[in-house]
């Protein structure tokens, strides 16, 4: 399935809804499960079911406890989408914000980073940064 990583990067994009990229992830998953040759390895469709309920936000590799030691999460998560099961924790996260339309204020205000994990401005301005390539202020004018 090491194709999934070039389909996600195809159709998984920032503008799409969460509920959207769900929806388009679920397609492709019950795409892939009705060809009979293909093995499903359900430890890690529950890891993604974990990271998309709880919206990204784990604590811990922890949090995805399959029955898989965290080298076997890794390797996983690197055949089928690959990156770690980490990364695509942020990436879930980052998406989730972006979602929720965040503005200048509202980020001030509501203080949506602490729903998904940060736990203070400083970290979520820095990982929001390195996904968007500016700031939150920047970006939410």
């Amino acid at each position: 399935m090491p194709d999934f990583t070039v389909w996600i990067n195809s159709k998984i994009k920032p503008a799409i809804s969460f509920e959207s990229i769900t929806k388009l992830l679920n397609e492709r998953i019950i795409e892939y499960s009705g060809n009979q040759d293909l093995k499903y390895d359900y430890r890690f469709l529950n890891s993604l079911y974990l990271i998309f309920q709880k919206k990204g936000y784990l604590v811990t590799e922890k949090d995805l406890d399959q029955g898989l030691s965290p080298r076997q999460l890794r390797r996983i998560f690197n055949f089928y989408i690959g990156t770690t099961a980490k990364s695509f924790c942020n990436v879930v996260r980052f998406q989730h914000i972006l979602h929720a339309k965040p503005s200048k204020q509202s980020l001030k205000e509501n203080k949506l980073y602490y729903d998904v994990g940060f736990f203070d401005q400083a970290h979520f301005i820095k990982n929001f940064k390195t996904f968007y390539g500016v700031t939150p202020s920047e970006a939410f004018h």
